[in-house]
């Protein structure tokens, strides 16, 4: 299955996105949402355990 690559929507919840946290220097939220990470954000390459929190996300079973 080829990955998709998608434009971060700052409209909607970008507030809540790793990308944006870590602008604002929100570490402890940052630790709390990156912890058991399941997603990796194809822009940025962070990873959450939550897709919402990321601008591109991709589920990490779906890296090979």
């Amino acid at each position: 299955m080829p990955l998709t690559l998608v434009d971060c929507n700052q409209e909607i919840h970008y507030d809540d996105h790793l990308c944006s946290l870590a602008m604002r220097k929100q570490m402890l939220t940052l630790a709390r949402l990156v912890k058991d990470a399941q997603y990796v954000c194809a822009l940025c390459g962070r990873a959450a355990a939550k897709g919402e929190n990321l601008c591109s996300p991709i589920h990490l079973a779906e890296v090979k």
